[in-house]
């Protein structure tokens, strides 16, 4: 199997044409704690990472809209500008996007 190259690209592996793809391809992610199911209003618990779709911008503290497993929740921001390396290769096909921008906290 060979290298899988974008549309009309000619160089090699490992050139600057792969490289641009790879960037081109490169999403935010970020890490979101939930929101507690018993006492609504307060987060924490672990951290799940998300992707974030382009266009939106978030920050620590932001609280989002979430798809779960088990249907949407809503979680707060943790970290933002988490790279790939951090996240556990066998993590990274299930994770989710966040598909909106902040809400407004009630």
């Amino acid at each position: 199997m060979g290298v899988q190259r974008a549309a009309g690209c000619t160089a090699g592996a490992h050139t600057p044409c792969d490289m641009r793809r790879r960037i081109v391809m490169a999403k935010q992610i970020v890490s979101v704690q939930f929101e507690s199911r018993y006492r609504p209003g307060e987060y924490g618990g672990c951290e799940y990472s998300y992707f974030v779709a382009d266009g939106i911008n978030l920050k620590v503290g932001d609280i989002v809209k979430v798809t779960t497993r088990n249907g949407e929740g809503y979680a707060r921001v943790s970290r933002v500008g988490l790279r790939e390396s951090q996240i556990d290769e066998r993590v990274m096909p299930f994770m989710r996007t966040i598909e909106s921008g902040p809400v407004e906290q009630q």
